[in-house]
């Protein structure tokens, strides 16, 4: 049975079922569905989302499609089955700040947002398609050449009504490793996302692990440096035991670093395809930073 609910958390079928046929905002509050499960790295970072353990000054604008980020599978007497998108289809967009206090401190700002998002006939319009995301800022700690641990906070701002966030703060500690050998690059994030439970139904949502992994390989040209990366993520709601969700997503793409430009193009889905809850059907994604002259060009 195929069922796809938000990467904050992991709701049955008929749980969310419960949550998008009763259209009121209430009954959507109570879900605390967010749609968008993506964190993007901050501009220059070598992989989509899995965090480089180097501190970097630059800005940047991270842009994700996502084909049924919300959906649910009602079974019919027959042999086929119906499929039902709460969200259809979103467009989301990410701005980013991110500043190296030193060679050692870096933290970072990121404030997301919808551009546009549709909803199924069942879902109804349970909120405005253009708004605000749950807004993140984050500090990073080298604490030796290529390891270094992060510390991300979550708001509220977002709102969980029209599936545009959580509705309550996420604290999110984690670590990353990175490792260049000749042209290879391989990364390796690891961490975990509190948040105070909350019942749904008869499910229960709240804190999560999370892992990412990457590996890539650069090419010089000149003042450019090409590179083509695959990252995998994971996440595994540990709160509820009795479903446990175990969402898994892949990404390919390629990107360059021209002087102060970086920019990282791809698209990818969730793995097996239709036994990951918390992901999109497809995802395509586009990261554009902006870098400081400082910044080393490879990592």
């Amino acid at each position: 049975m195929d069922q796809r609910a938000p990467a904050t958390c992991s709701v049955g079928l008929f749980g969310l079922l419960a949550i998008l046929v009763s259209g009121a905002t209430s009954a959507h509050a109570e879900g605390r569905l967010d749609a968008e499960p993506f964190w993007s790295a901050p501009p220059g970072a070598p992989f989509f989302a899995a965090r480089s353990p180097y501190p970097r000054t630059g800005a940047g604008l991270t842009t994700s499609y996502l084909r049924d980020p919300i959906r649910i599978a009602i079974p019919t007497a027959g042999p086929e089955r119906s499929v039902l998108a709460g969200v259809s289809s979103a467009w989301v967009g990410q701005a980013m700040l991110a500043f190296a206090a030193t060679r050692e401190i870096g933290v970072d700002v990121t404030v997301p947002f919808t551009f546009a998002q549709s909803f199924s006939p069942l879902a109804g319009q349970p909120g405005p398609e253009f708004g605000p995301r749950d807004v993140r800022a984050g500090i990073s700690w080298m604490l030796v050449d290529a390891a270094a641990v992060h510390l991300q906070v979550s708001l509220p701002t977002g709102d969980p009504a029209s599936f545009a966030g959580a509705g309550r703060p996420g604290l999110a500690p984690s670590f990353s490793h990175a490792i260049e050998s000749g042209p290879w690059l391989f990364t390796n994030e690891l961490g975990f996302v509190l948040q105070t439970n909350e019942t749904v139904v008869q499910h229960t949502l709240g804190s999560r692990v999370f892992a990412r992994f990457g590996v890539g390989r650069q090419l010089v040209y000149g003042a450019a440096r090409l590179r083509f990366v695959l990252e995998g993520r994971a996440a595994w709601n540990f709160v509820d035991s009795e479903q446990p969700s175990v969402p898994f997503e892949w990404t390919g793409g390629a990107g360059f670093r021209l002087l102060q430009l970086d920019c990282l193009l791809g698209a990818g889905t969730a793995i097996p395809f239709d036994q990951t809850p918390p992901t999109p059907t497809f995802r395509a994604v586009l990261r554009i930073g902006w870098l400081s002259a400082s910044t080393p060009p490879a990592r």
